[in-house]
């Protein structure tokens, strides 16, 4: 009878979806993450950030160009006991950067390292979603097996337990072997409660994780390959090289590097003045149409010195009647005295952003190494408990023997087969540990396309 209800409540159980969702939608791992892809907003608002930031580095190839400027004036002059005078001007005016001391190839060459990295940060983001997905799919079969595991135990507790009750019936066990049975029998019971509560709680992050509607509840399908070994073979070089050619966190540290670098360079260069030239053309006259042309061309060199700023401007003009040369100087001392120091002090930014890449670099390589060797570990650990585990299936069917030749207790054989029990579930766990390990050793490398290693752990059900 207790077998019975155990069935019916499992039935029920497992009919619960239907009650409270319109629809069941049955998910492999592919189709996990290509739902979960497709409904993640803020991977796609990234990715359209990525494309605006694009289009706005394109448009800073205009400051290479001259400024345009077209303008008009029209004045009138009144005199006193002269004669009142009035005129017309149409000019157009062009300003042009001559030389800058590198400013804008290096904000364009930093704008397109940056630009290059928020992408990867964008790939590195779209594999960490991916992974957690993968992770929660993992868990989810991962409990269907523990749950698994666990009734079938309770089915044979059970049994063992209805037959101890007949024999402390007929007298030949204590009343306190009984009490041990149902005790351990209650202890799977409890187990496989949490196990499909967790579950439950497990399938509604994985259902918000894919961003799912409400009415809809995600059926996964697959099991963990259980005769997982791992994908890692390449030695600590390999996964080295490949964090300094790929990860992301080590070419941020790089662009830093380079940014400090070329802020430096440029405030080492302020001996060398900027150079601009200013070229105006112009028609002028009473009325229209205009007939006066004239001309004006200027350069000017600006010194960007800390104290002393200073510039000299040199143009000249032409207009119908008059031509005219003018050279202007001017200085502000003691002016931008905050600047005195800059050029130490970049310095002091760049000696010590090089420092901190060296000690990423070294950091990032002791902590592959240490998971390279966690891994190992991993292995070694899994070996073991396979071995283990066929002992102790051996063992659980001796003594199954043994309990039909009266050699041991009843309670023994319980307590044995609830070990056995346990000793699989530790297997499943050590087997998602190694995987898990294996994948965080790839995102700290900056290798790619994690949803590649997601067939050889988890396997479809043909």
């Amino acid at each position: 009878m207790d077998n019975f209800l155990f069935i019916f409540s499992v039935f029920l159980l497992l009919m619960t979806p239907n009650l409270y969702c319109e629809k069941i939608m049955k998910l492999n791992l592919e189709k996990a993450v290509h739902t979960g892809l497709k409904n993640n907003r803020e991977l796609m608002l990234k990715r359209k950030e990525n494309m605006i930031a694009e289009k706005e580095l394109k448009l800073k190839y205009r400051n290479y160009f001259p400024d345009f400027k077209l303008s008009y004036s029209d004045s009138a002059n009144v005199l006193y006991r002269k004669p009142d005078t009035y005129a017309k001007k149409l000019s157009l005016s062009l300003t042009q950067d001559i030389y800058d001391r590198g400013r804008k190839k290096t904000t364009i060459n930093l704008g397109k390292k940056q630009l290059s990295l928020e992408k990867l940060k964008t790939k590195d983001a779209e594999d960490d979603y991916v992974f957690q997905i993968i992770s929660s799919f993992m868990e989810i079969l991962k409990l269907d097996m523990e749950t698994a595991i666990l009734e079938k135990t309770f089915v044979n507790t059970s049994l063992q337990l209805e037959i101890g009750k007949k024999e402390a019936e007929l007298g030949e066990i204590t009343v306190l072997n009984l009490f041990e049975m149902e005790i351990a029998n209650n202890d799977i019971e409890l187990l496989v409660g949490e196990k499909k509560n967790e579950k439950e709680k497990m399938i509604f992050s994985f259902s918000r994780l894919l961003a799912l509607k409400t009415d809809v509840y995600p059926e996964v399908m697959g099991r963990v390959n259980t005769e997982y070994n791992g994908f890692v073979e390449e030695d600590f070089s390999f996964f080295i090289n490949a964090a300094n050619k790929k990860s992301t966190l080590y070419r941020e540290k790089l662009l830093e590097g380079e940014t400090a670098y070329q802020n430096y360079k440029t405030a080492s260069r302020e001996n060398i003045p900027d150079i601009k030239a200013d070229c105006s053309f112009s028609m002028s006259g009473h009325q229209f149409p205009l007939t006066e042309p004239g001309l004006d061309i200027s350069l000017t060199l600006s010194f960007d010195k800390a104290g002393f700023p200073s510039s000299v401007t040199a143009g000249i003009s032409r207009e119908e009647m008059e031509r005219s040369r003018t050279v202007t100087a001017e200085t502000r001392p003691l002016s931008e005295i905050e600047n005195i120091y800059l050029k130490e002090s970049l310095s002091f930014a760049l000696d010590k952003t090089m420092w901190g890449i060296e000690n990423f670099k070294i950091s990032n390589d002791f902590s592959i190494r240490e998971m390279i060797l966690d891994i190992e570990s991993l292995k070694k650990e899994l070996l073991l408990m396979r071995r283990k585990l066929e002992i102790q299936k051996n063992k659980t069917e001796i003594e199954k023997l043994q309990l039909k030749l009266g050699e041991i207790k009843r309670i023994d054989y319980i307590q044995s087969s609830i070990e056995f029990a346990k000793e699989k579930i530790n297997l499943i766990d050590c087997i998602a540990s190694l995987y898990q390990k294996e994948i965080s050793l790839l995102r700290l490398c900056g290798i790619k396309n994690i949803i590649r290693t997601g067939g050889d752990f988890i396997l479809n059900d043909e």
